[in-house]
C-alpha cells in the first residue's frame, strides 16, 4: 500500500506543484481506523447473532450456529474484502508507461522529489 501511496503522491505533486504527503497519510490512517471499526462491528454482529455472550464464550444451544458464525468471520467477510480490493485495483491506472512518464517528468522538479 505504501508503494501505491508514493505513486499517487508523486502524481499529485506533479499535477499541482505541491507535495501533500501528510494529507494522504492522514487519510490513510483514517481509513485504517475505519477498517478496524468495521471489523469490530462485524465481529459483534456475528457473535451476537450466533448466541455468544459479552465475554466471547459460546453459550448457544446450537453449536452448529457458532461454527457457521466463525466460518463467516474467517472466510466470507475476508473473501468479500479481497474481491473489493481486486476490483478496485482494476481501476488503478498508475502503472507501466504512464508511471514511468510521471517519474521522468518529476525529475525536472527536484523540489518535489522524495528525499
Amino acid at each position: 500500500v505504501d508503494i501505491l501511496h508514493a505513486d499517487v503522491i508523486e502524481e499529485d505533486a506533479l499535477k499541482f506543484g505541491v507535495k501533500r504527503s501528510a494529507s494522504y497519510y492522514g487519510i490513510n490512517a483514517f481509513i485504517h481506523r475505519l477498517g478496524i471499526i468495521i471489523t469490530m462491528l462485524t465481529i459483534w454482529v456475528v457473535f451476537s447473532g450466533t448466541g455468544w455472550d459479552k465475554t466471547y464464550t459460546p453459550v448457544t444451544s446450537d453449536p452448529a450456529l457458532t461454527i457457521i458464525g466463525l466460518k463467516v468471520l474467517i472466510f466470507v467477510f475476508p473473501a468479500i474484502a479481497l474481491t473489493i480490493g481486486i476490483v478496485t485495483m482494476k481501476f488503478y491506472t498508475l502503472h507501466g508507461e504512464k508511471l514511468e512518464r510521471i517519474r521522468e517528468e518529476l525529475k525536472q522538479y527536484p523540489e518535489l522529489m522524495p528525499k
